[in-house]
């Protein structure tokens, strides 16, 4: 969905975005990079989750993006308040902008952590494996 080549993918989806909602369905547009979007897209959308930008002009895309969805479902808009929230964020933390509310929410998504070891060696599954061929023999 890039904002200037124009692929056989764009038109589908610019069109996807602004008829979704009249159909129940949602679209989810994720990127490590909101400068690869276009700027018409992310006007389409109503709900966003912004984490920690590394880059200037990733902020200042976001910000447009924003702008543009907020004033067009009828909100107001204040950047320079946003801008601050959205250079304050740290690891973990996020603001939801939806436009259906009367103002962004930030939160903070909780630590995930996994047991998991890994793959399994050939003898971890052998010995796993091991009760299972005995009761099959």
């Amino acid at each position: 969905f890039p904002p200037t080549a124009n692929p056989p993918s764009k038109q589908p989806l610019l069109t996807l975005l602004k008829q979704a909602r009249a159909f129940g369905l949602g679209v989810v547009l994720a990127t490590q990079n909101p400068v690869d979007l276009d700027y018409k897209g992310l006007s389409n959308c109503g709900t966003w989750f912004i984490g920690r930008l590394q880059t200037e002009r990733d902020k200042e895309r976001v910000l447009d993006g924003l702008e543009g969805a907020v004033s067009g479902a009828g909100g107001g808009f204040d950047r320079q308040k946003i801008g601050r929230i959205i250079a304050g964020l740290g690891q973990r933390v996020f603001l939801m902008n939806n436009v259906h509310e009367d103002a962004p929410v930030l939160f903070e998504s909780r630590w995930a952590l996994s047991y998991l070891r890994g793959p399994m060696t050939r003898d971890q599954i052998r010995q796993l494996m091991a009760s299972r061929k005995a009761t099959s023999a």
